[in-house]
């Protein structure tokens, strides 16, 4: 949930009824291709087609949706392929699907872009840069929204997601402050921490000469780890004449990205014109899985494609779902006036009969921006269990309030 307001607000959340940690789906970290774009070599090692399996999301269980790109060896998007191009399993089972390409006049895509605004890049190169991403998001459709992320030795959302290009367009060429060290890993973080929020295919593109030296997020793994519980995509540009190609590598290869060699900041617009046909043009895969026991097991899915005896294939995890579980409804964006008080309404199925006893839900948001004030219970099934506990800490963005029987 976003609130769009750049001054101090007050935020209040009424609990309808139990509210449950959102569910974390492990991903199995494939072999995923290094694309070429503006003569950039990549490593796919003589394949005609190449498929990367972005998504899984069982949210609609026992519907099982993947979400797939297939790209030629030039890393152009094959957007001509049907059902007989593909082959969908689930723990090697044949499973029957529904395929079409994923876009129409449904919520696209959400992109946070992440921008290198260390002392390592020269302004000419900063320049190159900023014009490079206005040219991603002059490429966003109408209902895509995208998201900014500058760092240096920390981290500034410089725009939360948005499907205004405007105000994208003002972020991007908003006057640099920034000239220290290189807190790459944090940058990514906090932009996955961000895109996880958003209902929509979801990405982050960093763009870096990937040197690391000032994140609290020291451990590349950790950045890896939670992007791949998040289910967000990381694509990878390298940039400049000292770039660490094996930070950007593993980053992009083990979260579901591409990895961009980038020579120079002249192809920077090609690259980045190729991530969003890449992202625009993915194909969304339905099928129910053959298992609809609730036992909370890990179930692997594989896809494979072929398509003029080229073929390739990729494989996600996802855990199903467990007894007891109820589903959640958040509100969607809401506008406020600094100053204001609003009220957040969380709304859940019915648990009667559920064998649930707690709850607990966690709320990531700009404490620069916001101030979380409490949560109610009223009128819901727990009101009887007494006010909630609510934990808010006095630092870090990320907050939680929580309700226990």
């Amino acid at each position: 949930m976003l609130i769009k307001s750049y001054q101090k607000a007050m935020i209040i959340f009424i609990i309808l009824g139990f509210v449950v940690l959102p569910l974390i789906i492990p991903v199995q970290a494939d072999d995923f291709p290094r694309l070429k774009a503006g003569g950039v070599v990549y490593n796919a090692a003589d394949l005609g087609i190449i498929l990367t399996f972005n998504q899984i999301d069982p949210s609609g269980s026992p519907l099982v949706s993947c979400f797939v790109a297939v790209v030629d060896e030039s890393g152009n998007p094959v957007t001509n392929l049907g059902s007989s191009n593909f082959t969908v399993t689930e723990d090697n089972q044949p499973v029957s699907f529904t395929i079409q390409p994923y876009g129409g006049d449904r919520l696209d895509a959400s992109i946070a872009l992440v921008l290198d605004n260390s002392g390592s890049i020269d302004d000419s190169e900063m320049q190159e840069i900023n014009d490079a991403a206005i040219g991603l998001i002059d490429l966003l459709q109408p209902n895509d929204r995208g998201a900014v992320f500058k760092f240096s030795n920390s981290v500034q959302l410089s725009q939360t997601f948005t499907s205004n290009k405007e105000l994208l367009r003002y972020s991007v060429n908003s006057p640099r402050t920034m000239r220290g060290a290189t807190a790459l890993y944090d940058g990514i973080y906090d932009a996955i921490s961000l895109t996880k929020l958003e209902y929509s295919r979801r990405a982050v593109v960093a763009l870096t000469d990937g040197q690391e030296n000032a994140s609290t997020h020291s451990d590349i793994n950790q950045v890896i780890d939670y992007a791949v519980e998040s289910q967000i995509p990381v694509f990878t540009i390298g940039l400049g004449n000292n770039v660490n190609v094996t930070n950007l590598t593993n980053i992009a290869e083990s979260t579901g990205g591409l990895y961009f060699a980038s020579a120079s900041t002249e192809n920077l617009l090609a690259i980045f014109e190729s991530i969003g046909g890449t992202i625009a043009n993915q194909y969304e895969i339905q099928y129910t899985s053959p298992n609809q026991t609730k036992d909370c097991s890990l179930r692997t899915t594989k896809i494979i494609v072929n398509s003029e005896g080229d073929s390739d294939q990729k494989s996600r995890t996802y855990n199903a779902p467990c007894e007891g579980e109820v589903k959640v409804e958040l509100p969607g964006d809401v506008a406020c006036f600094p100053g204001q008080s609003i009220i957040l309404q969380i709304i859940v199925d019915d648990v009667t009969g559920a064998g649930i006893y707690s709850y607990q839900f966690n709320l990531a948001y700009n404490s620069s921006a916001l101030q979380a004030t409490g949560a109610r219970s009223t009128g819901t099934l727990t009101e009887s269990w007494g006010s909630p506990v609510t934990n808010f800490p006095s630092s870090g963005d990320r907050k939680s309030t929580r309700l226990n029987s």
